[in-house]
């Protein structure tokens, strides 16, 4: 398999779908925008194997009689611009919503979510089986709808990495005794299908819970047959859905040290190539991972979500222009967690139709310039109107001019100085 770059575009959550699992007109338009000019290889959100472990309402399915119609919709748009497509399976075990699912969230033994307070109660072996059966299945609708690869979730915290971890696996059948045989059986069941497609394999690095984390032992033994089950790459992130959220958000606060230990621990323990992913919107930081051999592919969501057109500025030298991601959580989780849809404080645009230009170019002002006032009068002047920006202080930005100066959101500061700078470079008048 070739790709057109070393990029890859994370499982990121975005709320665009529906309640029937439908593919929207606002998923196609975000995979679209994603896909034009971006990473060789696009992971699509997260499908759940059964609807009982689905995490959002509004998740992409793939356990529908019609998902592999409605996923060819999404493989068609990105093959289309040239990338690849990758379904990303999982099953979130404790950390599933009852909202989503109707059901109360299982898992290997009987545990509780600390990020949700939900309590899980323990798998059957039936329903331990339904779910293998409903990894088969999801790997054979990949397949038919199109898709170039699969990504298998082993970590975060969700149920493959339940069943490995035995602070969570307390079980006394064959799925305790022997804490791998689920993940193995995972990847049996999705090899059957899936025929010689590439598989992947998405780990945590270390999911940052002394108390309930997976133990590196247990990971180092996952990393060793990985190979021999004909795992092509290992995706790496951070943290716990739930027992470490922010380091599986990859929160702008976090120290950057925790993952550089935990990817350089992975490269000593395995020799597959390496998808890093977190917090690598700044070029310095992406081309010292590749140099320093931490990473052979790696993965931007965020950044690309800021600023879509980040490695065509990147390739033309052009990284003055880009508007960075600064962290904050705000449009791309917040508002995916309240079921608005993701969103990005720095760039309204994405998941909105392309822009057209107007044939009745106006005269307009826009009162304030915080980052919505910014972000309209940038959007005006695309469309070819006439704009004037008023902001009555010395400096443009609103609160935002005042949001990065808090204690650990430093970070927000280079996408506040990035979208003022796009603003005083475009055709508005200040």
């Amino acid at each position: 398999m070739e790709l057109v770059n070393r990029f890859v575009f994370p499982p990121i959550k975005t709320a665009y779908g529906n309640p029937a699992g439908k593919v929207t007109d606002g998923q196609l338009t975000f995979y679209g925008q994603i896909a034009r000019n971006g990473p060789g290889l696009i992971i699509l959100e997260p499908v759940a194997v059964t609807p009982e472990g689905r995490e959002h309402p509004k998740q992409l399915s793939v356990h529908l009689p019609d998902s592999v119609q409605e996923l060819k919709k999404l493989v068609e748009g990105i093959h289309g611009e040239g990338r690849l497509a990758c379904l990303h399976l999982n099953h979130a075990g404790a950390a599933a919503n009852p909202k989503a699912t109707g059901a109360t969230p299982k898992a290997p033994s009987p545990c509780t979510c600390a990020a949700s307070g939900q309590k899980a109660e323990a798998l059957t072996e039936g329903e331990i089986e339904d779910i293998l059966a409903g990894y088969e299945s999801a790997a054979k609708k990949a397949r038919e709808a199109g898709f170039d690869v699969l990504e298998i979730q082993a970590g975060h915290g969700y149920l493959v990495s339940q069943f490995l971890n035995g602070k969570i696996n307390k079980r006394q059948d064959r799925f305790g005794q022997d804490r791998q045989l689920f993940i193995r059986e995972v990847i049996s069941a999705v090899r059957r299908s899936a025929g010689e497609m590439v598989l992947i394999l998405r780990i945590s690095g270390d999911e940052m819970s002394p108390e309930y984390g997976l133990p590196r032992e247990d990971l180092s033994s996952v990393l060793d047959f990985a190979r021999e089950t004909g795992i092509s790459a290992i995706h790496a992130g951070m943290g716990s859905a739930c027992f470490s959220p922010p380091w599986y958000f990859h929160h702008m606060s976090l120290p950057g040290k925790p993952q550089i230990d935990a990817v350089s621990w992975i490269r000593q323990q395995s020799s597959l190539p390496i998808i890093t992913a977190g917090r690598l919107g700044r070029k310095d930081r992406a081309e010292q991972m590749v140099e320093e051999g931490l990473a052979d592919l790696l993965a931007l969501g965020r950044p690309i979500i800021a600023d879509p057109q980040i490695l065509e500025k990147w390739q033309k030298g052009e990284d003055e222009k880009v508007i960075l991601c600064g962290y904050c959580l705000q449009g791309c989780l917040h508002r995916v967690r309240t079921g608005e849809g993701l969103g990005c404080n720095v760039n309204p645009e994405i998941g909105q139709p392309d822009l057209e230009a107007t044939s009745r170019p106006l005269t307009v002002l826009v009162a304030g310039g915080g980052p919505a006032g910014m972000s309209a009068a940038r959007y005006l002047a695309k469309r070819g109107h006439q704009v004037t920006l008023a902001e009555k202080e010395e400096e443009l930005g609103g609160q935002f001019a005042l949001a990065w100066r808090a204690p650990g959101k430093e970070p927000m500061r280079e996408g506040f100085e990035s979208l003022v700078r796009a603003v005083e470079e475009s055709q508005v008048s200040i």
